[in-house]
This record gives C-alpha cells, structure tokens and sequence, in this order.
C-alpha cells in the first residue's frame, strides 16, 4: 500500500477503487438498516468506517497470511463482529 501511494498513478487508481468501496458499503448499510436498525449510538459514517476496515484486504492478508487463519475462521470471526458492531446483536 506504501508503494501505490508513492506512485501519482497508482495512488489514483487506489482512491477511484477506494472510492467506489465507500460507495459500495453505503448502499449495503442502507439495505441492511431497512432491515435492522444500527445499534444504538453508531452513525451510518461510523459504521461505514467499520466495514471498511474489518472487510478490507488488508485484515483478511494479516489474518490468512501472516497468522495462518483459514478463510473460514476469518469469516466466522467477520460475521460475529459486523453483527455486534454494527447491529449489537449476538451471532448465537
């Protein structure tokens, strides 16, 4: 990432792509808060901001790779926090 940033072209590339993440999660929240309201507290910006981070390569890199999680417990682990973070609800 250090490296995309350093490049004026690959920097660009990375905020479009980046950007159209944000846009992305935006819409998702506003189907999923139809359905269930965020917990109490949470702005639609910080929820953004969360799913950002915990569904972002980055995370799911560190987690697979460097700490030898299977793709399974990484998602397990992702759904548990999206709901209590996002929702305050308990996956069980």
């Amino acid at each position: 990432m250090w490296t995309v940033l350093g490049d004026e072209n690959a920097r660009k590339s990375y905020e479009y792509n980046d950007g159209l993440r944000r846009a992305g999660y935006e819409r998702a929240l506003a189907f999923l808060t139809g359905k269930h309201p965020l917990r109490e507290g949470l702005s639609d910006t910080r929820a953004r901001d969360i799913l950002l981070v915990v569904l972002g390569p980055q995370l799911y890199n560190q987690f697979t790779r460097d700490l030898g999680w299977t793709s399974e417990e990484v998602a397990t682990w992702t759904t548990a926090t999206l709901l209590e973070q996002l929702f305050g609800v308990s996956p069980d």
